[in-house]
Formats: C-alpha cells, sequence, structure tokens
C-alpha cells in the first residue's frame, strides 16, 4: 500500500492471488495469501483517502454454492470499504447483467468495471486446459473457436476483435462504469481496441439491437460451461435494467449429510469458546475433529467449525474466484470449504452470517511463534 501511495498510485485493487503454477496443494499452503478484504478494512480504517479502493469479483459460477459464497464476499469487502468493483473476463454477458442486476436491486452503485480478454489461440488453449483459475470456456464455445483457428487465422482475429467490440458496447448498455482490456500485445493493439470500441458504442445505441448481434456472434454457443448453468434471475435479457427487485430463480442448495451434522454438532460442543481461548487449547482434539493447521487465533466458531487453514489458501472470509465450472477447488477435485459452510449455514438458517460477519486474519501458528 505504501508503495502504491508514493508511487502515485490512485485506485487500489487488493486480490488474494493465483496459486504457484505447477505446485499441488502441500506447496502452495507453505505460502501466505494475504485476503484483500484485510487490506480493505485497514484502508477503511485509516481512513486513507489517498488510495481509493476497489475489489475483484468473478460473476462465471454456475452451481448455487460457488454462485451464492461470491456473492456474500463481494457484500463483505463493500462493507469494508470497497468502493468499486472489477470483474474476472468472461463471455457469458447474461452473467454480467445479472451482477448489475443484483447491485441495482439491493441499492449497490458503487461503479462495475468489466474485464474482458481479446482471445488468441494461446489463450484460448490455457484457458481450455484450466491453465486460467476461474476463467472458463463453455465447450460449446470452444468449438466454435477452434473452427475459425482451423479455417484461418485471419478470420479467427477478425471474430475476436468484432466480439470484443459487442462485449464492450453491452456492459455499456447494461451499466458498467467501464471495461479493462486484457490480452493487448502493444501500443498498436491498444489503438485499435479504443477505436473499435469507439466506433460499437456508435453502433449500438438500444439493447435490443446490440442484443440481435450478442445472439448472433457470442450466444449462438451456450455460454454456461453445460451442465453447470446457474443464474440467480428469471428473465434476463428481458430488458437491460430492472426498477423492483427481479424475480429470482430457486438455487437449490445440496443438504447436509448426517455425518456433517453430527460433525458440526460435537465440534460445537467441544469448541464453541475457542476464539477466545488460547490457540494451544484443546489443540489435539481440534486436529482430529476440525483439521486443525494451528493458527494464531482459532476461528472455528466463526466458520461453522471448518478451519479456514483447509483451504489451500487460508481464505476464512469466502471463496477465492478460482474454483472450477463445477465448483469444486481449482488444486484438486475437492469441494471448496466455503461452499461446504454454505451448507451448514442453509441447513442452520444462519445464511445472513456468510455475508455479515467479518473474520479477522490470523498468522500460521510456526509464523506467530518466531
Amino acid at each position: 500500500m505504501e508503495f502504491c501511495r508514493s508511487s502515485g498510485f490512485k485506485n487500489f485493487v487488493p486480490v488474494s492471488g493465483d496459486g504457484v503454477s505447477g505446485e499441488n496443494i502441500k506447496q502452495t499452503r507453505k505460502h501466505t495469501f494475504t485476503e484483500g478484504i484485510h487490506l480493505l478494512r485497514r484502508m477503511k480504517s485509516q481512513d486513507d483517502s489517498t488510495l481509493f479502493g476497489g475489489c475483484a469479483f468473478n460473476p462465471f459460477k454456475y452451481t448455487p454454492c460457488d454462485h451464492f459464497t461470491q456473492y456474500f464476499k463481494l457484500i463483505k469487502k463493500i462493507n469494508q470499504g470497497a468502493n468499486f468493483l472489477v470483474t474476472q473476463f468472461g463471455w457469458d454477458m447474461l452473467k454480467l447483467q445479472e451482477l448489475r442486476w443484483y447491485l441495482s436491486s439491493r441499492g449497490l452503485y458503487q461503479p462495475s468495471i468489466a474485464r474482458l480478454l481479446l482471445l488468441t489461440p494461446e489463450w484460448v488453449e490455457q484457458i481450455s486446459a484450466g491453465k486460467c483459475p476461474g476463467v472458463h470456456i463453455s465447450p460449446d464455445f470452444q468449438g466454435i473457436l477452434k473452427k475459425e483457428v482451423n479455417y484461418s487465422y485471419k478470420q479467427f482475429e477478425a471474430a475476436q476483435w468484432r466480439r470484443l467490440q459487442i462485449q464492450a458496447a453491452g456492459c455499456k448498455l447494461l451499466g458498467y462504469s467501464g471495461v479493462q482490456i486484457a490480452g493487448l500485445k502493444n501500443a498498436e493493439q491498444v489503438s485499435i481496441a479504443c477505436n473499435m470500441i469507439v466506433e460499437a458504442l456508435s453502433e449500438f445505441k438500444t439493447f435490443e439491437s446490440w442484443k440481435n448481434e450478442y445472439y448472433e456472434h457470442l450466444a449462438r454457443a451456450e455460454m454456461a460451461p453445460y451442465p453447470h448453468r446457474f443464474y440467480m434471475f428469471d428473465k434476463l435479457f428481458s430488458e437491460a435494467h430492472v426498477d423492483e427487485f427481479p424475480s429470482m430463480k430457486e438455487g437449490k442448495i445440496p443438504q447436509c449429510s448426517g455425518s456433517e451434522k453430527l460433525h458440526y454438532k460435537i465440534c460445537e460442543f467441544l469448541f464453541s469458546h475457542a476464539s477466545c481461548q488460547d490457540a494451544d487449547e484443546h489443540l489435539i482434539t481440534k486436529k482430529i475433529f476440525a483439521g486443525c493447521r494451528k493458527c494464531s487465533f482459532c476461528r472455528l466458531p466463526l466458520t461453522h467449525y471448518i478451519c479456514p487453514e483447509l483451504c489451500p489458501k487460508g481464505l476464512s472470509n469466502g471463496p477465492c474466484g478460482g474454483s472450477r465450472a463445477d465448483g469444486s477447488c481449482e488444486f484438486g477435485e475437492m469441494e471448496c470449504i466455503h461452499s461446504r459452510r454454505m451448507r451448514l449455514a442453509s441447513w442452520l438458517n444462519e445464511i445472513d452470517s456468510l455475508e455479515e460477519h467479518y473474520i479477522k486474519s490470523a498468522e500460521k501458528y510456526s509464523k506467530a511463534k518466531k
């Protein structure tokens, strides 16, 4: 933060970041990932006006648990001082509209910036191979892109520029304050992108005219990563904006198993006061029942007795944006711990706690003891 101030930066978007490519879960856990929400809270508590703090958000989530936990964490970030938000890049404009409808229906008017990507064959290959955590190209869209590449590189390139135009104009019509373009390699491409986006803004004056072009160049493919295709609202794309809270779809949260409920009740009996006790208290028992990984401050009562350090990044306030299309962790086939918390909170009728309760950070035990 101090470096940003001294270097003349005005906008500041803290993110926890991705894991190191090629490392496994055990290696990843040796690193310290700082949740961006902690830095936002620090800026807010210091009343720091030198930096304008924002947050990152990934709206391209397609299972109910993965989707809702992302939104709960977004609200936490806004409550802790995020003044604007920047989305992950993706191609499903229904998901970008979903975010705008959600914010406006809750009376949240922070500026939203949509991050877009100019696709190249190399980007398609990396994303399709799962090397860009949290970014998905649906199988249907992958098929179209491969046909374009095989037919002619020039046709592929022209199609991507047109898609970039359509996405940028659509973001404007949906209420986004700006776009951030990734994948531009040089100043010439930056100039081309600016000129083409200006042309697109002049071309599309109404949502209906834009929507027809979007269906022609993007949505003729299924943009959701089938079979995972959850959307929060009914009638997306029926209009650009909504004046009242839109009708929501039923997002079925998987029920907790009997063993999960029993585990919760045992941990509640044993560790309900753990956050008020020394971290070493009942350490062996916590390790047996909750997979304790030795933190400087025990957060079990605050996280439905699921140790945040079971997350490879050690995130306690909600998920990162890097999950796979089915909602599983980017580091393996395991369920995200925050999806597990979502199921427990649903069973306990404590869903509100997932967006209302900020959980302070804790050092890893080995570092805290030094």
